[in-house]
């Protein structure tokens, strides 16, 4: 059996209170936001959870406060953290006119997108290309992936029955095998229990 973790990251310094001296887009300025002192700290402490322990392979989004989350779980199991773009959370694009249900439609519509951003199935194609690589190349293994909580979301529903979604705190309701996987938002460091065998999967579980 192969075990794949889904990590979302710790808590980032709210935008509000960063500046960026440099004329970055709003891309680049998401890419960029560490985590908060608060976020530091929870991420070095959740690294201990028992679930943690003994882990093969560890790779992180390119994004700073995924890198910064995994380094903890990295350290602990003695790991070299591989970045992986191919776990990154889906690029909003240029939706800054666009109303807050935008959100809410790329559940509905898997191929809206904003310009310079990415649609639902894009982001599920590319996390379930890399998936599909890792129970390959680390079959058997104990994996750990720090990313996002729409990227990880996206990727769920591969194997997860959307059964509701609200744009109200970003609920979404997601079953595997008429079993409750989650019923609520994606908070930092919830964490994902796949388990495969061979390429097919077994069980979904949120163990945090």
């Amino acid at each position: 059996m192969t075990t794949i973790y889904l990590l979302r990251h710790s808590k980032s310094i709210k935008s509000d209170d960063l500046i960026f001296d440099d004329k970055l887009d709003e891309q680049t300025k998401n890419e960029r936001t560490p985590l908060s002192p608060i976020g530091e700290e929870e991420a070095k402490r959740f690294s201990n959870n028992e679930e943690l322990t003994n882990i093969d392979v560890i790779f992180s989004s390119e994004y700073e406060r995924a890198k910064s989350t995994a380094k903890y779980i990295a350290t602990n199991n003695n790991l070299k953290l591989i970045i992986s773009k191919d776990i990154n959370e889906r690029k909003i694009g240029d939706a800054k006119d666009y109303p807050k249900t935008f959100w809410l439609t790329q559940f509905e519509d898997e191929n809206a997108k904003a310009p310079n951003g990415e649609s639902r199935k894009e982001v599920t194609e590319r996390f379930t290309r890399f998936i599909n690589r890792v129970l390959v190349e680390y079959k058997d293994k104990r994996i750990v992936l720090v990313s996002h909580g729409t990227a990880i979301t996206f990727l769920l529903m591969n194997w997860c029955k959307l059964v509701d979604v609200q744009l109200e705190n970003k609920v979404r309701h997601l079953t595997f095998k008429g079993k409750d996987v989650i019923n609520d938002t994606i908070k930092n460091l919830d964490l994902f229990k796949l388990t495969f065998d061979g390429n097919n999967i077994v069980d979904v579980e949120l163990v945090k």
